[in-house]
């Protein structure tokens, strides 16, 4: 099943430049969203905020990553195989910067540990410890170590980054992106699903888009996204409730219609 699908922006797309800078200075310089759908009750929580933009910062790192992968020259000299391959890329319009898929997975919860006074708290009938005998004089770097040791030890604890989306779901999920008419079309699933229908379905979306507001430009702008309905519309024949359907020529013609139906 579908997690979510998110349509937001990867860079700064060209002729939009003014109306993106303005919605992150509106927002406090988050990432830009112009849609996303939860499908879950837990996507939909009080950290659904939190979650959505979580995630969308996650693509854009990994996205950023491999364009500067791609697009960074290397040295002739120290490498002279790299900078063949720089320049067969360069010469491939279809790289790998466009599309890519991670996977995420929840925060293991550690158990919390009992303290000695809540333990014997717990237990008043119990009988008293022993008397301890003298113990044997250690020396004093020994017990030093020792007691650093002990202190290194609990005071280990888990770093999470605040944008790390792991600290927001409950089950491994599955997050697959591309970069299609100059926008980012995110999937969020579950680990049985088809992924690779779901990264054929995002290619599907792009174009059902353009042909819906019939756009002659392959890039879209944030005009397109300011009439949501109709792209929700459009997620609600083609991934009913967050299920993945293998759509035929046939049946795309029959969507079609339905939407068409629907909007009148």
């Amino acid at each position: 099943m579908v997690y979510a699908i998110l349509i937001h922006a990867l860079d700064t797309p060209k002729g939009t430049q003014a109306s993106i800078q303005q919605q992150q200075q509106q927002i406090g310089n988050e990432p830009v969203v112009f849609l996303s759908q939860f499908y879950t009750s837990e996507g939909n929580n009080q950290d659904f905020l939190k979650r959505q933009q979580s995630i969308v910062k996650r693509v854009i790192k990994d996205y950023t990553f491999k364009h500067q992968c791609e697009n960074t020259k290397p040295d002739e000299k120290l490498f002279p195989d790299w900078a063949f391959a720089f320049a067969q890329r360069g010469a491939d319009q279809s790289n790998s910067s466009k599309e890519g898929i991670f996977r995420i997975s929840p925060l293991k919860k550690q158990p919390l540990a009992c303290s000695s006074s809540s333990a014997a708290a717990a237990s008043p009938l119990q009988s008293p410890p022993p008397q301890q005998q003298p113990s044997q004089q250690w020396p004093s770097d020994h017990l030093s170590s020792i007691s650093t040791s002990i202190t290194h030890s609990s005071r280990k604890t888990q770093v999470v980054p605040i944008d790390d989306p792991s600290q927001f779901i409950s089950s491994p999920k599955y997050v697959i992106w591309r970069k299609i008419c100059g926008v980012g079309f995110t999937v969020v699933c579950e680990e049985d699903e088809n992924r690779l229908l779901l990264s054929n379905f995002l290619t599907m979306l792009a174009q059902l888009i353009l042909d819906h507001f019939k756009l002659t430009s392959k890039n879209l702008t944030t005009e397109v996204f300011t009439r949501t309905d109709d792209i929700l519309l459009i997620l609600h024949n083609y991934l009913p409730n967050g299920q993945t359907l293998f759509i035929s020529n046939s049946f795309s013609r029959q969507l079609k219609q339905n939407i068409q139906s629907q909007q009148q």
